[in-house]
């Protein structure tokens, strides 16, 4: 039988450092409250590896949440060292979160980050200052055996590696709980062994309290000192394991301890290598199946009988022999199509243009640069305010949804009110209705200056919802992480939120821009020139058929010189 070894320290007189009292956690819904916790109440030694078990559902994470203050308990108390979390509110319950060390199941890692500034956020957070920050973070990356990897991000690391690199953020700030909620699970064994380790002599190093939150039996036998099994958010078994394991009736027992394997006689081993064992029989119809000959030629084993015309190759028209391209054909040649006839019109009259002659039309070789200069110059302008504008709208926007940082409906409902006015106004109708504004903030209303402010107007509201959009991506679990921090509501902005998000901003702003190329056709109706206005004067009203092709030529080449340089750029800032 194979052994089973338990590690474990004796906790019977070891003074409690998070004691937990009657916590009760209740959510709303429709039929009524759904209860997540109740009546819990255990004791977690100081300097101990704290176990947590139980399946899905029942109640780890929303007990991790309680006692880190990210979630109100509906009753009861979570006492740290004579600290009542549940009672603390704003800049008191954050200092008491850099108490706690969290590690997740999936490490939450800034990708906009290297590794070694994903250790060092916390002591930004902190007020720590960048001497001791830089001295810090080299001392944890030496603990945990990335010294070489300091500078990779963590799509270059593995999920070992990037587990470490967890451990090492919760530990930055020195917290007297390391809290990890199920952070093998995504680990091979072999690398699981690794960080079970890593904590054990972390506890054995620094004296940290830790508690694991796991379903995983096999953690608790190797690293925990005492455990708790959770099932339906209630306690089923609390104590320490030592006492568990001897006693054989608890459930607790019967999970860590794994009942043996009973190897198979020599005889039945003999037969599963040869592939004697004795398999189910088949079903009736299977072996009727079995018993037939195989079926051959088109339409077999479909219930249809095989037809002499089936074993015809079918001909298609895309053959060149066979005529022109498209439907089948049943074993005769299609009719020849007709070569195609050459249109006539303004196409057929700029082809009889020759090349070298396009170039002598004075409108091209004069006005045209001018209006290549003018739609980069209103695209630039409104680009460049619509960037500096439309960021904050779009922050606004998510931080009061109701899954934002900063949860207010009213707020949300009014800018969100606001944002779809500007968006459903046509740009036409909106250059007209804005003709006032526009003469007060530039003094006129002709001439591309003016085109900006409309053009501005109408695309901050397109780029804030973009800017929406591109929050929402960033996983809620990395503004989790960097809640546990202790950090404001400011800071998970600045900090999280834009920096992990700044590939989509620039993906956003590139198709802004090319969307303010299309509105700068439409801006001679405040006179504001361009090639648009260019393409109609000239090109479609004068019947100058060359212009109007220069001008759409010249559209598509700035279009796709932004599409590619954002693309470039997008690419070159995600770090996933």
């Amino acid at each position: 039988m194979r052994s089973i070894t338990f590690y474990y320290l004796p906790v019977t007189d070891t003074p409690a450092l998070l004691d937990v009292r009657g916590l009760r956690k209740e959510y709303a819904s429709a039929r009524g409250p759904v209860v997540a916790l109740d009546d819990i109440t255990l004791s977690i030694p100081r300097g101990s590896i704290h176990g947590i078990v139980g399946r899905s559902g029942a109640g780890k994470s929303t007990f991790i949440r309680c006692l880190t203050g990210l979630e109100e308990p509906t009753a009861g108390t979570v006492d740290l060292d004579g600290t009542d979390i549940p009672a603390l509110r704003g800049a008191d319950l954050r200092a008491v979160r850099r108490r706690f060390g969290m590690v997740f199941q999936h490490a939450n890692l800034l990708d906009s980050r290297s590794a070694a500034d994903n250790i060092a956020l916390p002591l930004e957070i902190a007020g720590w200052s960048a001497q001791d920050r830089r001295a810090r973070v080299a001392e944890l990356l030496d603990v945990v055996g990335l010294t070489d990897r300091a500078d990779n991000h963590p799509g270059q690391l593995s999920g070992g590696q990037q587990q470490r690199v967890g451990i090492a953020r919760a530990l930055a700030t020195r917290p007297d709980i390391l809290l990890c909620d199920e952070p093998t699970s995504a680990l091979d064994a072999g690398t699981t062994r690794q960080i079970l380790g890593l904590l054990r002599d972390l506890r054995e190093r620094l004296g940290i309290t830790v508690v694991i939150i796991t379903h995983e039996p096999s953690v608790v036998r190797e690293v925990c000192d005492t455990v708790t099994l959770l099932a339906d958010g209630r306690v089923v078994e609390t104590g320490p394991i030592g006492e568990v394991v001897t006693a054989a009736a608890t459930q607790l027992h019967r999970d860590l301890i794994p009942l043996p394997r009973c190897p198979a006689p020599p005889r039945a081993r003999r037969r599963l290598r040869r592939g004697l064992a004795r398999r189910p029989p088949l079903r009736h119809d299977e072996r009727r199946r079995r018993a037939q000959p195989p079926a051959r030629g088109r339409g077999a084993g479909r219930g249809r009988r095989r037809h002499p015309r089936d074993d015809r190759r079918p001909t298609r028209r895309s053959d060149p022999a066979r005529g022109r391209p498209g439907a089948r054909c049943r074993g005769r040649p299609a009719p020849r199509g007709r070569p195609p006839v050459a249109g006539g019109g303004r196409m057929s009259a700029l082809i009889a243009i020759p090349a070298d002659q396009w170039f002598d039309n004075p409108v091209i070789r004069e006005i045209v640069p001018t209006a290549v200069l003018e739609t980069l110059g209103m695209t630039a302008v409104a680009g460049l305010i619509t960037a500096l504008l439309g960021i904050p709208l779009g922050v606004l926007l998510f931080t009061t949804s109701p899954d934002g940082t900063s949860p207010s409906p009213v707020t949300h409902r009014l800018v969100g009110a606001l944002v779809n006015l500007g968006r459903s106004l046509p740009f036409l109708i909106l250059m007209i209705v804005i003709i006032p504004v526009t003469r007060l903030i530039v003094g006129t209303s002709i001439g591309w200056q003016a085109a900006v402010v409309p053009l501005t107007v109408g695309a901050i509201p397109f780029y804030a919802r973009l800017v929406e959009t591109s929050l929402r991506e960033v996983p809620s679990g990395k503004v989790e992480a960097v809640t546990m921090m202790g950090a404001t509501r400011r800071e998970i902005t600045r900090k999280v939120l834009l920096p992990e998000a700044r590939s989509g901003l620039v993906a956003g702003l590139t198709t802004t821009l090319i969307a303010l190329i299309g509105y700068t056709a439409m801006a001679d109706a405040v006179g504001g020139g361009g090639l648009g206005a260019v393409a109609m004067s000239y090109g479609y009203n004068r019947f100058e058929t060359d212009v109007m092709v220069v001008c759409v030529a010249l559209l598509v080449l700035i279009v796709t010189a932004v599409q590619v340089i954002g693309d470039l750029v997008a690419r070159r800032l995600d770090r996933r």
